[in-house]
């Protein structure tokens, strides 16, 4: 499954641990990492991705003085689904997001999201800008994903729900096996088989149709991060093949924000180089909290 961020390992670091955060809406399975009392990054992530696809930055990003939760969205890995697509939807994954902000805390989070996720995270800053402290856009783009990506979509939400999860899982992993995709250690191999078929299949249509149709937005969000004067990035695997790099690029410069390239990384920077995505993170942060006149994580006020 070519787009799938797969953990190198699955060992929780020192200080991460699992939670399971009672919302308004349901609730989510998280992993989380540092002092509550800490400045909140909340970490979406993508299609059928889950949040171990962050375990190599939550303990980095707590380090640097941040309260990290790396979720699970409805109907994904350990988060249970409804079985309705509509419980799924652009509008409604949003709207989990600004549950689980104010189960959170009072004080604005700041917002990654990653691929679906950063469309998920975009909707959710333009539904209630205020319970956002920043926006990163991590190997997401502007609107629907490119004619070279969709067949597979488009395969999937025909064969959902009638065709059990299992059969898709053995398909696209012959498929995998076809075009020489290495597999990865078995017990990584094992939890992605794992996270798969645990997907509530209503869940994965309703999110294919959203990267198959969702509109470009980016107009609407740059009016509300600039009369928000919200800090915000466009943060791109230099490989990235889902979104390309100059279209993630032209996309920042729309927004008036930067657009980081992070070397060595494809459409999964937080799995494929974990350091330069922590710093390229921190640096949204300090950027635009320091151009605020705001405190930066990790540092008290004096």
């Amino acid at each position: 499954m070519r787009h799938v961020s797969t953990p190198r390992s699955l060992d929780l670091a020192a200080g991460v641990s699992h939670a399971r955060i009672a919302t308004a809406r349901g609730a989510h399975a998280a992993l989380v990492a540092g002092d509550p009392g800490d400045p909140m990054m909340l970490l979406v992530p993508g299609f059928t991705g889950s949040k171990e696809d962050f375990l190599a930055v939550i303990a980095p990003l707590a380090a640097g003085g941040l309260r990290v939760v790396a979720l699970d969205q409805r109907g994904q890995c350990d988060t249970p689904g409804t079985g309705r697509e509509d419980d799924a939807s652009l509008e409604a994954l949003a709207a989990d997001l600004a549950a689980l902000g104010e189960a959170l805390g009072s004080r604005p989070a700041h917002l990654v999201g990653k691929s679906l996720g950063g469309l998920v995270a975009r909707a959710a800053v333009l539904a209630a800008p205020r319970r956002w402290a920043s926006l990163t856009l991590l190997g997401s783009g502007p609107a629907a994903v490119p004619q070279a990506q969709r067949e597979g979509l488009l395969a999937l939400r025909q064969a959902l729900p009638g065709t059990p999860l299992p059969v898709v899982w053995e398909v696209a992993q012959a498929r995998d096996r076809a075009n020489g995709v290495p597999l990865p250690p078995a017990p990584v191999q094992a939890f992605l088989r794992r996270r798969f078929l645990a997907n509530d299949a209503c869940s994965l249509r309703a999110k294919a149709a959203i990267l198959l149709e969702e509109p470009d937005r980016v107009a609407a969000l740059a009016a509300v991060l600039a009369a928000e004067a919200m800090p915000a990035a466009v943060v791109t695997g230099a490989d990235d093949d889902v979104w390309s790099p100059a279209e993630q690029e032209q996309m920042a410069a729309r927004l008036d924000r930067p657009w980081i390239e992070v070397p060595g990384a494809g459409h999964s920077p937080a799995v494929d180089a974990p350091a330069a995505t922590v710093a390229a993170l921190m640096g949204v942060l300090e950027h635009g909290l320091r151009t605020r006149g705001l405190p930066e994580p990790g540092r008290a006020e004096g």
